[in-house]
């Protein structure tokens, strides 16, 4: 799998982010909130071909994460059905976006997930040519089922034992190296993805907001305040010649996002 993008996806954060699905209630500083969003798009827009902006929507508090609409793998897009039935509406602007790009990419196909089926792109992993998707509160086996209908062979379900979603513990550095908070649930999630994957490793980080990284080209996004864990991903980046981007997206994971949430990255 290519690591060398053409387009990102992102959406602004609306003003109604401070009503955003929340698992614990610490309060949200939107203002700060949209500069660290701001930042991220910012840095984003320099390492990819083109940037599209899906425009924000004060209906949908957490359409700024735009991951949870969509899977895109390879040329074709998947249309997620979002699992929060508050969130579901915030698919079809991502839709009709690719639509258009169809004009400039006739390759591009689009399908969508239909019910009962539910999935958050959130919960969806690409390493090493699988698609690792995460049972959780959010995506059902119905959307697992249609995902292999799409994908013969290359999809493998597992149970999210920790955080919201799959990828709220775990991110994929590369096709062979997996980095995993560093926790017994976390532990347990890697666990069949390693076993899928001859020859790739984990990387442990102690903090599990800092498992969460985008990978674009010869660039990382990783999580500024975490000291220790950043030691540990400096070193991996170093060895594998990546430059790191540090972003502080503080404000969002109060409202249980990471990095991977703020964008959807087409090859």
């Amino acid at each position: 799998m290519s690591y060398q993008r053409r387009y990102a996806l992102v959406r602004p954060l609306p003003r109604s982010f401070s009503f955003a699905l929340q698992q614990s209630p610490a309060p949200i500083d939107v203002d700060r909130a949209h500069v660290q969003h701001e930042r991220y798009t910012e840095v984003l827009r320099s390492l990819v071909g083109q940037l599209i902006v899906v425009p924000a929507d004060e209906r949908y508090p957490d359409s700024c994460f735009i991951e949870d609409t969509a899977i895109l793998v390879e040329s074709t897009a998947v249309i997620a059905r979002i699992g929060a039935d508050s969130r579901r509406g915030e698919s079809s602007a991502v839709y009709s976006v690719l639509h258009k790009l169809q004009q400039i990419e006739p390759s591009l196909r689009l399908h969508r997930l239909t019910e009962p089926a539910t999935l958050d792109g959130g919960d969806v992993l690409q390493m090493g040519g699988k698609i690792f998707v995460g049972l959780s509160k959010r995506t059902n086996k119905e959307a697992v089922a249609q995902l292999e209908a799409l994908f013969p062979g290359r999809v493998v379900a597992l149970p999210v034992a920790a955080g919201l979603h799959l990828k709220s513990v775990l991110s994929a550095l590369d096709d062979a190296t997996l980095l995993v908070a560093d926790q017994p649930a976390a532990h347990e999630m890697a666990a069949p993805i390693l076993a899928a994957l001859p020859g790739a490793s984990a990387i442990h980080v102690p903090d599990a907001a800092a498992a969460n990284v985008v990978r674009v080209g010869d660039a990382v996004l990783i999580q500024d305040g975490f000291p220790a864990s950043e030691t540990i991903l400096m070193d991996a980046a170093r060895v594998r010649s990546l430059t790191v981007h540090k972003l502080d997206m503080s404000e969002l994971i109060k409202a249980d996002g990471a990095l991977t949430c703020c964008s959807l990255l087409l090859a």
